[in-house]
């Protein structure tokens, strides 16, 4: 995994020493990447926090809890879910043979919130 170009943003680390050991019975695995996490043995999610401020798009909003997340499943192989008005950016990349997307980002919300809000960007509608 690479680094993202913001993980070095405080708002990462408070994400990160929030992370669940486990992710719907996926255990957390060691990275090399600074601000990025594995859940899964081989890896079937993947979290990267610090991508750049994301474009406005057409792609669909899902609230989770506290946290909107931007649903992308145009790829068969995995489903990536990045945040919506938050600072930084956190993407979580979900293998296709996996199931319970929704259960997974409910599993963090409590890291994701530890990052604040943008207030410049509207919520989900």
């Amino acid at each position: 995994m690479d680094a993202a170009p913001n993980a070095t943003d405080p708002g990462c680390a408070e994400v990160m020493v929030r992370l669940p050991d486990k992710l719907e019975g996926l255990d957390l695995r060691e990275t090399n990447a600074q601000a990025a996490a594995a859940w899964g043995s081989p890896a079937s999610v993947l979290l990267t926090c610090g991508l750049p401020a994301q474009p406005p798009t057409s792609l669909p909003c899902l609230p989770v809890g506290t946290v909107e997340w931007i649903i992308d499943d145009s790829k068969p192989a995995f489903t990536t879910a990045t945040t919506h008005g938050r600072k930084p950016v956190t993407q979580v990349v979900i293998n296709s043979t996996q199931t319970g997307g929704q259960a997974f980002l409910a599993d963090l919300e409590t890291a994701i919130a530890a990052s604040p809000t943008d207030q410049d960007v509207a919520a989900c509608k």
